[in-house]
């Protein structure tokens, strides 16, 4: 009898192995789809707002997730509860109302007012805050704090670290300084703060509001050296339309220390005084008389001719450069108000650079000719800002920094 062929029976086998594989998936699929509402109504509040963040942080990533987030109810919103005290008295419900990240934290009184002399006050006082005289639970609404940062900071007065970390990006950093500053709870942040600083101080920072929070973070650290590199940023690189804005929540805080009026203010007198150095040179040189004596061409070879050529093609090329740029005098005053000082500085090198003098001949070089290192010295001095720190902040600052433990050789 012959032997049955070895691939024959590898077939069979795998077409028997696929067809069930094919009726398992297809029960399996229907089970799990016709059980998922039934268990979801089962399961506590907290779990199905563990399983919506989850869901919402991770839409985006996989076809599996995006399906299971369209099977969550429109207009859903969870109520996330942590506990930091078993036997805490007190529920702090921290975030928007109405916002997908509200979360109730069950807390010791005790220990927010040993921690933070706000919490001190607002729960002992005469306020709508304090403990309930009839015994009903004791919960107080903080709508306008971040439950991350409110979490970060619970943690640590509670004694519970997980949530601390020695990395942080920027955004989140400064939304906790501004709930610790908040609250007066920067003390505590000691064992960490120096090592945030000097992320932050390492972090490339793009933006003015990546600048403006770096600041805000330096405030309420006491962190010199990253206040200075963050306002100096401000100064440099920030349109002054962006500032005036106030829309941005860290320009609103940093308005608060009074830095931000003297960023706007050295950008105002930085640009009108570059501008009116530009244009005192073009005036200079607008006598026909002046013509002359632009060029400074010394040899005995050059005659009055020569020169005279060499200053209406200076005057020339700086008259088309200066117009081009907008910099011309006119009767309307000049706006700033969507240029940097970085962007000013880089016009005016390239101003530099587009003087023309007189081609040389022979030992007449003319490359001495024109105001071109004049209008590189101030295109450098207007991109290298100094100190706007007042003594009354480096004191704040140096207070801060002793308290916290962030001590520069600055100080």
């Amino acid at each position: 009898m012959p032997k049955p062929h070895k691939l024959g029976w590898c077939s069979c086998g795998t077409r028997f192995f696929l067809g069930w594989s094919a009726h398992f998936t297809h029960h399996l699929s229907y089970f799990l789809a016709s059980s998922f509402f039934p268990i979801q109504e089962a399961i506590n509040a907290d779990l199905i707002a563990d399983q919506t963040t989850h869901v919402a942080m991770t839409a985006t990533s996989t076809p599996q997730a995006k399906s299971l987030f369209r099977l969550v109810p429109e207009g859903f919103v969870s109520m996330k509860k942590e506990s930091f005290d078993d036997s805490g008295d007190l529920q702090l419900i921290v975030g928007a109302e109405g916002s997908p990240e509200i979360t109730t934290f069950t807390v010791c009184s005790r220990a927010l007012s040993r921690g933070s002399p706000v919490f001190r006050r607002m729960l002992n006082g005469p306020w709508t805050e304090k403990q309930p005289l009839d015994g009903s639970a004791w919960t107080v609404k903080l709508p306008e704090d971040h439950p991350s940062s409110m979490r970060v900071l619970l943690g640590i007065l509670h004694a519970h670290f997980r949530h601390v970390h020695p990395i942080w990006p920027i955004l989140q950093l400064y939304q906790l300084c501004v709930c610790a500053d908040k609250y007066d709870i920067t003390q505590p942040l000691s064992p960490w703060a120096a090592s945030w600083c000097m992320q932050t101080r390492m972090t490339p920072r793009a933006t003015t509001e990546d600048n403006a929070q770096a600041a805000w973070i330096a405030w309420v650290l006491g962190d010199k050296e990253l206040l200075e590199m963050a306002t100096k940023e401000l100064v440099w690189k920030s349109k002054p339309a962006s500032l005036r804005s106030m829309t941005a929540p860290c320009l609103v805080h940093l308005d608060s220390t009074g830095i931000l009026e003297r960023v706007k203010g050295t950008q105002r007198v930085k640009a009108a005084r570059f501008v009116e150095t530009l244009q005192d040179i073009w005036r200079q040189y607008l006598p026909s008389q002046a013509l002359g004596n632009i060029c400074v061409e010394s040899s005995y070879s050059a005659s009055s001719e020569d020169k005279k050529c060499c200053g209406i093609l200076i005057l020339g090329s700086l008259t088309a450069s200066l117009n081009s740029a907008g910099l011309l005098p006119s009767s309307k005053p000049p706006k700033y108000e969507d240029i940097t000082l970085h962007d000013l500085g880089d016009s005016g090198r390239r101003i530099a650079q587009e003087i023309v003098t007189r081609p040389s001949r022979g030992s007449n070089t003319h490359k001495s000719c024109g105001p071109g290192l004049k209008i590189l010295l101030a295109a450098n001095t207007i991109q290298n800002p100094a100190t706007i720190l007042t003594d009354a902040d480096c004191e704040h600052l140096s207070k801060r920094a002793k308290e916290i433990g962030v001590v520069h050789s600055l100080f």
